[in-house]
Parts: structure tokens; C-alpha cells; sequence
């Protein structure tokens, strides 16, 4: 099917990247490592705990917990990335999606991918995310969509060209 091209514009919001880092590692190996891992540690501090009452190591196992779980350190890194390079981050992107691929473009770059580029698209009710890598994604939030109707033109287009759809 051919699809008239979509050219939207917008800039990013920490939200934004924070969503799709969490979205994009939900279903990797190290997210499930790593809340197994927070688990054993909770385990652990609770054993700790009922032992030997209020010990500093249980105190330290549930931290610990909580950020294998949480993955609270990438989560900073996110965070202080997006601070030091705010003016990068949050430059006004414009995205043109038509039958050939998709077009990006700031005010100081430009980029091309066709479609047979991306291996996945995920969506969800806030963002489309377009992965064509290991931990190599776009983002497009939902929220810079005014119309209904374009976005769901926009959804069929990547199911239509992206293979393996989620």
C-alpha cells in the first residue's frame, strides 16, 4: 500500500528518552538478570534482617536491590546526559515518513534510513520506537500527534515496512 508522506516536527523531552530506555530494556536479557539479581539481594536482606536484626549489610542488599532492579545508575546517566547537552537534546526535530523511509532533520544534521534498516518497531500508548540495532532506537513520541487519523497512518506505515512488529 502507498502511504501520502508524514512530516512531523518536535523536540524531546527526558520523559521521553527515560520511557524508551525502560521500554527498549524490558526486553532484554540484562533487565531480566538484573531483577533476578534484585531479587536474590531483597532475599538476602531479608535473611540478614530477621538474623541479625538491623544490619548494615541488609540495609546495603535492599539498595543494592533496588538498583540492579530499578537499574537506578543507567537511570542517572540518562539523566545527566540529558542535562549536560539539554540545547542537543532538545533541538526540534523534523521527521518526514514516506513509502521509501524515514527523513530526520535539525538545523545542523540530516539523516536517511529505509526501512530495511530497522529490525523492530515497539508501541506503545506514548512513543513509537524504531530499533535498528542493539540498543540503537528512534523515538517518536504519540504526543506530537494533534490528529488521531495520522497517527494511526503512521502506525500502519511501520507495521507495513518494519518486519517484526511489537
Amino acid at each position: 500500500m502507498s502511504f501520502q508522506p508524514i512530516t512531523i516536527k518536535y523536540n524531546y523531552k527526558i520523559s521521553d528518552l527515560i520511557r524508551a530506555y525502560r521500554r527498549y530494556r524490558s526486553k532484554t536479557l540484562m533487565y531480566k538478570i538484573g531483577l533476578a539479581l534484585g531479587a536474590i539481594c531483597l532475599i538476602v536482606g531479608i535473611w540478614y534482617l530477621v538474623q541479625f536484626n538491623l544490619d548494615t549489610a541488609a540495609v546495603l542488599l535492599f539498595l543494592l536491590a533496588l538498583m540492579l532492579a530499578f537499574d537506578l545508575v543507567r537511570l542517572l546517566r540518562i539523566w545527566l546526559a540529558f542535562k549536560r547537552n539539554e540545547k542537543l537534546y532538545t533541538k526540534e526535530i523534523e521527521v518526514r515518513i514516506e513509502d521509501g523511509g524515514i527523513h530526520s532533520k535539525t538545523d545542523d544534521a540530516e539523516s536517511f534510513f529505509k526501512w530495511e534498516r530497522f529490525d523492530e518497531v515497539m508501541e506503545d500508548e506514548q512513543f513509537f520506537l524504531l530499533i535498528y540495532g542493539k540498543w540503537m532506537y528512534t523515538i517518536i513520541p504519540k504526543r506530537i500527534f494533534s490528529d488521531p487519523t495520522q497517527m494511526q497512518i503512521v502506525s500502519e506505515m511501520f507495521r507495513e515496512h518494519v518486519v517484526k512488529s511489537e
